[in-house]
């Protein structure tokens, strides 16, 4: 081969490496995902797909990836992303595959997408844009430490109570190792809150701030929230506030009720209905709509009903108490807290509640003295 071939040979491999580097890009592009299982998953559908290298963030939920654009588009590699289960800024993934995904991966699919190049600045040598804002989302966490307060209060959020078995406030802490409720008395069902070991005495426990589970009330109040109501608990662990009571040795347990959300437009109005083998029916509506600009209302209905003789260690004692219960609240709301710092609320609350706990076939109605069987009528209203 003469000087003049090899120079020709070597200016052509030259020119094709310079166009080969020209045909690879890199790109980020928004896909959704939890946990590792997700970024294995996503990666291994990016590269099947034909990137050349992928690389996802769990923290900022994008995907850098290296790609040649003669052999793939990014458009290619996100709809494999999608059939893979993993919404993305232009696909969304079948229904079908995403309900099938391990459920440490079932990311959220409320929050919509903003894509990279509607909100990052590019910068190159002969185009330059500007942008004229950011827009920050972030979803609001199940349980979050309120950094506002001294002391170490936990908000409860409604996401996080639906993790639980949540037919009234005493069983909307499974999900909570603070917290413990168990049963105080096994004939009348009555239940006990226990907050880092210490009895429910000492520990208080408020409705919209105000003592709400105290004194006679104690034995039965954790049944008189129904769940469905709850919009939020303010958990403080440790001495608290005698702002709203002197209880507080072991903490503070607010329950917050359902309130109209601060950018709803029209009334919400929910449906909940619960039925066991056992007997027990349990219906709620729920309805909230504004009235002004800072003027809300929410009308609450609770019933429950337990019909069923539930023995299963066929004691001939009720392992339940049957009975019935007819709750209705009624809230006014206002809210200028943003504004000139006030808010207040409004409200009725009626409550009848009905029990009969004992032996089976034991009657409330007739005097303990006049039959043989051992049992308790609870009437509360």
């Amino acid at each position: 081969m003469t000087y003049l071939s090899r120079k020709l040979t070597f200016f052509i491999l030259m020119l094709a490496s310079v166009f080969s580097l020209g045909q690879t890009i890199t790109e980020q592009f928004l896909v959704k995902g939890n946990c590792g299982q997700c970024k294995a998953r996503i990666e291994k559908a990016a590269l099947t797909a034909g990137a050349t290298s992928a690389n996802w963030s769990a923290e900022n939920q994008t995907l850098t990836t290296t790609l040649d654009q003669s052999k793939v588009t990014g458009d290619a590699i996100l709809k494999s992303i999608a059939d893979a289960g993993h919404d993305n800024e232009k696909y969304r993934a079948p229904d079908e595959v995403y309900n099938a995904l391990p459920e440490c991966c079932l990311y959220s699919r409320d929050s919509d997408f903003e894509k990279p190049n509607d909100t990052l600045l590019h910068h190159s040598e002969n185009d330059e844009k500007q942008i004229e804002g950011v827009k920050l989302i972030r979803e609001k966490e199940a349980t979050a430490l309120n950094k506002k307060e001294a002391g170490l209060v936990f908000n409860i959020s409604s996401k996080e109570l639906l993790k639980a078995a949540c037919c009234n406030l005493s069983e909307s802490f499974e999900t909570n190792a603070t917290v413990d409720v168990s049963f105080s008395n096994a004939v009348t069902g009555t239940k006990q809150l226990k907050m880092l070991g210490l009895d429910q005495k000492y520990t208080l426990l408020t409705k919209e701030q105000l003592p709400e589970i105290r004194g006679l009330a104690s034995p039965y109040g954790l049944t008189f929230i129904p769940g469905r109501w709850i919009g939020g608990i303010q958990l403080t662990k440790g001495g608290s506030t005698v702002v709203n009571g002197y209880e507080s040795i072991t903490g503070q347990i607010n329950t917050e009720l359902l309130k109209t959300k601060d950018d709803a437009k029209k009334a919400e109005t929910e449906i909940n209905l619960f039925a066991d083998n056992n007997g027990r029916v349990e219906a709620n509506v729920t309805s909230t709509s504004p009235l002004s600009g800072k003027w809300n209302q929410s009308v609450l209905l609770h019933g429950n009903g337990t019909f069923g003789d539930t023995d299963m260690n066929d004691d001939n004692f009720l392992d339940r108490p049957k009975g019935s219960q007819l709750n209705v609240a009624y809230l006014l709301n206002y809210n200028d807290l943003e504004g000139s710092g006030f808010g207040t609320h409004f409200g009725i609350n009626f409550l009848k509640d009905e029990r009969t706990a004992g032996q089976i076939g034991f009657n409330k109605r007739i005097p303990q003295q006049d039959q043989t069987l051992y049992g308790v009528g609870i009437d509360i209203s």
